[in-house]
């Protein structure tokens, strides 16, 4: 069972939109890992991979979003993990939204053989000040 992974990724970004109505940014990183599975601590090189997009739609009223990371341990236990949270928000007015989401992570060897795979889906409501 994983009881702890802390990371430590620098990385490198690029902004191919960043609009009031629209972003899309990647990052490219490595850096290194540690955690603990079962009282075994083990430590890794890891490289990084992220991606974040979000669009206004609907005169702003809609937003959809996507984003995920992807890291691979270099050394270690030498899985992959891919993460991602995807959905739509609507404002209801200036200060309340609901949200539809979905959460997908996978994980090429998860410690002590749990499931690979793990679907969240979200329904939710919320303020901004």
């Amino acid at each position: 069972m994983l009881e702890h992974r802390v990371s430590l990724i620098p990385g490198i970004g690029y902004d191919i939109w960043n609009e009031r109505d629209r972003t899309l940014n990647i990052q490219l990183g490595a850096g290194y890992s540690s955690e603990r599975t079962d009282e075994t601590d083990e430590s890794s090189s890891l490289i990084d991979w992220r991606l974040n997009y979000a669009q206004y739609i609907f005169d702003g009223e809609l937003e959809v979003f996507h984003k995920h990371q992807i890291y691979r341990n270099l050394e270690g236990r030498r899985n992959t993990v891919f993460n991602s949270q995807s959905g739509v928000r609507y404002e209801l007015n200036d200060h309340v939204y609901v949200n539809i989401q979905l959460n997908y992570d996978y994980d090429t060897e998860p410690a002590q053989n749990p499931a690979a795979e793990d679907i969240t889906f979200l329904v939710g409501a919320g303020l901004t000040l």
